[in-house]
C-alpha cells in the first residue's frame, strides 16, 4: 500500500497491478481513481513494494529482480508513462523502499531491501529530475548474511535546541530479530552503520513507525508485540519499557498524530489502539481492540 495525498494505491499481486482509490477525507468515502487498475507490464506475481515519490512519481517492487517507475497521470493517483530507463536492475528480489532527501539539489534518494540476497542486502539509488534511477556505485549496502530485510522506514532525528534533523534508515531485520540503522549521507546517499547496530527486536520484526519526538515502534510479528525504542543523534536504538501485546496482531500499523498507534490484526478481524508517552516513548494498550467486518491487513492515516 501507498499515499499519495488523499488516494491510496494497493498492489494486487494476481495481475501485476495497481487498484487506486481517491478517499474523502470529510466522509471517509472511498471511490475508484479513473482509469483504475494501472498494469505495471512484468510479469505477475509482483509489485512487492510501492512508494510514491516527489512530483509524484511512483516506484514498485516486482520479484523478478527491477523496480519498475511511472510519472504521476492526470489524477492524483493515477500512473501516467513509464520513467526514463525503467524497469531498473534490483538485485534478486527486492521488496520494501523508502526515500530519503538529497540536499542542496531537490533530487531524492531510494532505498530498497532485498530478501533474496543472502547477505541481506539493502539497494540504494539516486534519483534525478526527471524520476529515473541510477544505482549508487556504493551500493548494496550488507546487513546480516540470513537476515531476510524486509520493511524499511526513513526517519530523522530531530534535536531539541534547533531545527537541525539528521537522516537514518531503518530496516527490520526479519529473521535475525533485528533492526538495523544506518546514516544516510545526504549528499551522496550512502548509508553508514549506527555504533552498535542491529539492535535486537522482539521476534519477526516488520513494520517500523517514527513519531515526532525521536521515539521509534517496531511490529513483532512473531511474538505480536510492539517494541518502542528511543532514537539517538548517533542512530543508537534504546529500548522503551518490555514490548507491548497486540493480541494476535502480525501486520502493519499507523501512527497517529493524538499520541496513539494503530495495530492491524488479521487473524481476529481487529484494530488495537496503544497509547504513547509522547516524552518517555512507553507505550500501553488504550483498551479492549475494535472489531471490524474484514480482516485487516494495513493501515494508513490520511489528515483531514
Amino acid at each position: 500500500m501507498a499515499v499519495n495525498g488523499n488516494a491510496v494505491l494497493f498492489a494486487d499481486t494476481a495481475t501485476n497491478s495497481v487498484d487506486s482509490v481517491s478517499a474523502n477525507l470529510v466522509t471517509g468515502a472511498l471511490a475508484p481513481v479513473q482509469g483504475s487498475p494501472f498494469s505495471l507490464g512484468t510479469p505477475d506475481g509482483g509489485p512487492t513494494g510501492m512508494v510514491v515519490g516527489p512530483n509524484f512519481y511512483f516506484y514498485a517492487t516486482e520479484p523478478n529482480g527491477t523496480i519498475v517507475g511511472f510519472s504521476g497521470g492526470a489524477e492524483l493517483g493515477s500512473l501516467g508513462l513509464e520513467l526514463p530507463g525503467s524497469p531498473y536492475a534490483a538485485g534478486v528480489a527486492p521488496s520494501q523502499m523508502a526515500l530519503a532527501a538529497a540536499v542542496n539539489s531537490g533530487n531524492f534518494f531510494l532505498y530498497a531491501s532485498d530478501p533474496g540476497d543472502p547477505n541481506g542486502d539493502i539497494l540504494a539509488y539516486s534519483a534525478d529530475s526527471s524520476g529515473a534511477l541510477t544505482q549508487l556505485q556504493s551500493s548494496p549496502f550488507p546487513t546480516l548474511p540470513g537476515a531476510n530485510p524486509s520493511f524499511m522506514f526513513s526517519g530523522n532525528y530531530i534535536a531539541a535546541s534547533s531545527s537541525s534533523e539528521t537522516p537514518f534508515l531503518l530496516v527490520s531485520l526479519t529473521n535475525a530479530a533485528k533492526v538495523a540503522v544506518f546514516a544516510i549521507d545526504s549528499s551522496t546517499g550512502a548509508l553508514t552503520p549506527a555504533p552498535g547496530s542491529p539492535f535486537s527486536a522482539g521476534n519477526g520484526p516488520g513494520t517500523i513507525l517514527e513519531d515526532n519526538s525521536n521515539h521509534v515502534f517496531v511490529m513483532n510479528a512473531g511474538d505480536h508485540t510492539v517494541s518502542a525504542f528511543n532514537l539517538g543523534s548517533n542512530g543508537v536504538l534504546t529500548a522503551v519499557g518490555p514490548p507491548v501485546a497486540v493480541g494476535t496482531a502480525s501486520g502493519g500499523m499507523t501512527y497517529y498524530p493524538g499520541n496513539q498507534l494503530y495495530v492491524a490484526d488479521a487473524t481476529s478481524s481487529e484494530i488495537w489502539t496503544l497509547n504513547l508517552d509522547p516524552t518517555t516513548g512507553q507505550l500501553s494498550q488504550a483498551g479492549p481492540p475494535l472489531m471490524v467486518p474484514s480482516p485487516p491487513v494495513q493501515l494508513t492515516y490520511l489528515a483531514p
